[in-house]
């Protein structure tokens, strides 16, 4: 959100230079994937769902938040290489965090959809789109929310029916 209003001021750059957008608005933005129902009447994304689809629909680009408090001073360490152990009990500290965030995208997930529907019905032009997924101890477990996410970015056209039958294979389940 540093930019706001002058994301504009970025038009001039080289056209292969990829933008990717982060923190602007509600879902799929944040960390807890819910759309605050109430509308201010303004343009400001965080004032509700339609807001923020309609500022990224101006950015047209691609999405993460990174919260850079827990992603610094962590020590040196090579990233993809970790002990079993650290993996586990990380894992299990984190795992009340992910049921929340679990449940938030079993409710909130058509939204999710419906954002990249849109956006992808806006542009003339194929564009990236990533989530970043932090502290999600892929070694030990794919996260139901993390699977309906990643059906999500792959094929948003599909059902919401059927992005939530894809993310429950057991595919993803050790």
């Amino acid at each position: 959100m540093s930019i706001r209003d002058h994301y504009v001021d970025l038009k001039p750059l080289d056209p292969r230079i990829v933008i990717t957008w982060e923190d602007a608005g509600t879902l799929p933005f944040t960390y807890d994937p819910v759309a605050p129902q109430m509308d201010t009447g303004t343009s400001d994304p965080y004032s509700s769902f339609q807001a923020t689809v309609d500022y990224a629909k101006e950015l047209a680009k691609g999405w993460i938040q990174l919260p850079w408090e827990t992603s610094e001073h962590h020590g040196p360490y090579i990233m993809g290489e970790r002990d079993p152990r650290f993996i586990r009990k990380r894992l299990a500290d984190r795992q009340p965090r992910w049921d929340y965030v679990n449940k938030l995208w079993q409710e909130n997930y058509p939204l999710a959809a419906r954002f990249y529907r849109e956006l992808l019905a806006c542009s003339p032009k194929p564009f990236s789109v990533t989530a970043l997924v932090e502290d999600g101890m892929f070694e030990e477990a794919i996260q139901p929310s993390v699977a309906l996410y990643a059906q999500t970015l792959w094929d948003p056209h599909r059902s919401d029916k059927d992005l939530l039958e894809l993310s429950a294979s057991p595919y993803y389940r050790r």
